[in-house]
């Protein structure tokens, strides 16, 4: 008959592993993780994974010869959302051939090519003239 011992030991989870920005600092070779959804750990090769997807992740110390993996530290790595920008009230000064109020420090697609607003106006291109002008996906209005 044949009798093994085991002497494998599990260890406690990680600490101190944190995220900002789409990172997650405070980790290291010795472990792996994955998000909750799938089913396969993946190796760390730094001391930081970046820009990862946002979910929550579970990272763990490898199983090695003389331990099993240990406990598991689970990190919510949160989706950032912009907050909206608020739709400027633009208007038309025709004697100038300008489309003005919009935002100084905001870019703006016109028609599905982006625009920044000089001093708060935009130059109405010729090409604009007989067409339904689209500001950020919103009508504006229709040049004549």
């Amino acid at each position: 008959m044949l009798t093994a011992t085991v002497n494998q030991f599990i260890y406690q989870a990680p600490t101190g592993i944190a995220t900002a920005d789409y990172n997650i600092y405070n980790v290291n070779s010795d472990m792996e993780y994955k998000l909750t959804t799938e089913t396969e750990w993946h190796e760390i090769n730094s001391e930081i994974l970046e820009n990862v997807p946002f979910g929550i992740y579970e990272i763990r110390y490898k199983a090695t010869d003389t331990a099993f993996a240990s406990e598991i530290f689970t990190l919510n790595v949160e989706e950032k959302v912009k907050p909206k920008e608020i739709t400027p009230t633009i208007e038309i000064e025709y004697s100038r051939r300008t489309l003005d109020y919009f935002n100084n420090t905001s870019t703006y697609l016109v028609n599905g090519k982006e625009y920044h607003a000089e001093d708060g106006s935009l130059n109405i291109e010729d090409s604009w003239y007989g067409t339904t002008i689209y500001t950020n996906s919103r009508r504006c209005s229709r040049f004549s």
